[in-house]
Parts: structure tokens; sequence; C-alpha cells
């Protein structure tokens, strides 16, 4: 800031040290300084020292009480529901391994506040190691097993932050990857005889998070991941016996964020 003076009466002051605490203070602005002759009365309210700071449009934070824009990072515990459809190529009994629980997992991320709206990607990455299983003594009998190992998802996020109770609500959608293990055959004979697949899907999720201060939230999500069909055989016992899986997760979601 470069100070400008205008003089009608005489007047004493350190212009250098003014613009020194100036510039420090409101860096960019130009302040134009103007002697006049106060009454007494007014003049008295008026003390060495004093800045009078100029009124400014309050920023996003603010307005919606939640600041968070840049690099975060954080943790969750998730519960996940799923439905693992086995189809077997030689009519043995189809049925759902439903590979159900509770996990851990991380996610870190990248927002930004644009036009009112908090706009971001987010990597996720957990390694749920759940399984489930049937098993069916109808007819020829059958039994299978799934596990799901890891879990990766990249998501496009869109919030609206709400000042009124600190909370900002989303919607993320995008690519998920699992790695997940597969094992079937006859009824209480699956151990050990199957492959294991790559699956490649979609997700959207909702949720909503809560600002707990300048820096940190909570969060509670629900998440619907379709991750298609994948196919084997169930090699070593049964090799030409092949056994499709559909996949399907509903994840229920508590964590906590940190922004830098």
């Amino acid at each position: 800031m470069k100070i400008s003076k205008r003089k009608e009466d005489s007047m004493d002051y350190d212009e250098d040290y003014l613009e020194k605490v100036f510039n420090q203070t409101y860096p960019g602005l130009t302040m134009y300084v103007r002697d006049v002759n106060l009454p007494d009365a007014i003049a008295q309210k008026y003390t060495k020292g004093l800045v009078v700071s100029p009124i400014c449009a309050p920023s996003f934070a603010e307005t919606h009480g939640i600041g968070f824009d840049g690099l975060y990072i954080g943790a969750a515990v998730n519960k996940s529901e799923s439905d693992g459809t086995h189809v077997y190529s030689n009519g043995a009994p189809s049925g759902d391994s439903s590979p159900d629980g509770t996990f851990a997992g991380l996610f870190v991320g990248f927002e930004r506040n644009v036009n009112n709206f908090r706009l971001g990607v987010e990597f996720n990455y957990a390694q749920p190691n759940i399984d489930g299983r049937f098993n069916d003594t109808n007819g020829i009998t059958s039994e299978g097993i799934a596990q799901l190992d890891e879990e990766y998802s990249l998501s496009i996020l869109v919030g609206y932050p709400i000042k009124q109770h600190e909370i900002t609500p989303y919607f993320k959608a995008g690519a998920s990857i699992a790695e997940v293990n597969i094992e079937g055959g006859p009824a209480n004979g699956a151990a050990g005889n199957g492959y294991s697949a790559t699956y490649e899907g979609w997700h959207a999720a909702l949720g909503l998070e809560k600002s707990i201060n300048d820096n940190l939230s909570a969060l509670i999500e629900y998440k619907y991941t379709d991750y298609g069909e994948e196919s084997g055989t169930l090699a070593p016992q049964f090799p030409g016996v092949s056994m499709p899986v559909e996949l399907e997760i509903q994840t229920f979601t508590l964590g906590v964020k940190y922004v830098f």
C-alpha cells in the first residue's frame, strides 16, 4: 500500500510507520489520509494506534459456516450388506453368499468452494476381509463362498453447505474396483475350488457432513455399488463347472475428516 497524503492544515505523523502497518494489515489497498479539524467531542474518541477496519463482504465460510477448502484425509467405519448371487453351469442349485460385515477404511480427497457449492474428487480404500456363504442340500446340492478382500473407489463429489446447522448434504458417484475370492462346489465341499476375480463397477452415495471446527468434520453416508458379474471355473476338483457370481453392495459409513 502507498499512503497518499492530502493536507488542509499541518499534521505531524510518522508516514513510513503508518505505511508499514497498513501494508501488513491490508495488503494491496490504497489509503488516503486527510488532515481535518474535528470538534473536541469527536476527536476524543480517537486515540493513538486506533485502526478503523473497513466493512468487507462476508467470506464463503462466514456465510455457510463451513470453511473447508483444499486437501483432506479421513478414516471411516463401514458396515456392508452384500448380495453375491452364484449360478452353476451344471444345474446345481443357485444361491446368495451375502458377504456382510464391518470394517475400517481410509480416504483422501481435494475440494473447492465454487459458487456456493462444494466440488471435489475423492479416493477411498479398504481391506474388508469379509465373507459369506450358502449351503444348499437339495437336489445335487451346492455351496458357494465369496470373500471381499480389497475395495477401491474414485468419486466426484458435489455438496451444498448450510450455515444454519453447519452441515453439508452431498452426493458422490464414480468407479469402484473390488478384489474377490470365489469358491463353489457341492454342499460342504466348496473350499479350495474356485477363482479370484477383479470386479469393476460403479457406485453412487448420499451423505451428510457436520462441521466440528475449522479443520475437522464428521460424516454419515450411504453408498450403493453395482459390480456386475464375473465368472470362473471351480478348479481343481471341478474344472468343467463354471460359476458366474453377480455382486452388489450397500455400505453404511461413519467417518471423520481433516482438512489441511
